[in-house]
């Protein structure tokens, strides 16, 4: 039975990225702003796409970030871990640094976060020409292939 692969970047203005075992992009979603919403679409995916093998970026709190902030994202992201658990997705957390480095798109010194973003964009859309790859999805693309090619 071939597997499809579940890419996450878990901000607000993340995304998902589901790839068939051939490479392909089969399902391409923003970061549905509610947990109602996630669940359902991650039970969803669960159904269409079995058995299913799924990274999620694991990232932290940015410096210069504030307490409230952090605080607010480290729960949005407990909300997707049981999100994920609740619909049976076992998941593998991946650091940035990871994928981006095996992917051939992690950042240069002194580059922009803009710059490394757009970077990490075109190379999504060089990669899937037919598909329209946003910067809120570009990341979830990419972390689906590491995903297809390391797990």
């Amino acid at each position: 039975m071939d597997k499809s692969y579940l890419g996450i970047d878990p901000g607000k203005h993340g995304g998902l990225c589901v790839l068939n075992s051939s490479g392909d992009i089969v399902a391409l979603h923003n970061m549905p702003q509610t947990p109602t919403d996630l669940k359902l679409l991650l039970g969803n995916i669960s159904a269409s796409h079995s058995p299913l093998v799924c990274a999620i970026e694991r990232v932290g709190g940015m410096p210069g970030q504030g307490g409230a902030a952090m605080f607010s994202f480290g729960y949005n992201y407990g909300q997707l871990i049981q999100c994920l658990t609740d619909s049976n997705i076992a998941h593998t957390e991946v650091l940035p640094a990871k994928w981006q480095t095996a992917m051939g798109c992690r950042g240069h010194s002194g580059e922009s976060k803009t710059s490394h973003k757009n970077r990490i964009k075109d190379m999504a859309k060089r990669k899937f020409p037919n598909v329209k790859i946003t910067l809120a999805t570009a990341d979830a693309v990419m972390i689906a292939c590491y995903a297809l090619a390391k797990l």
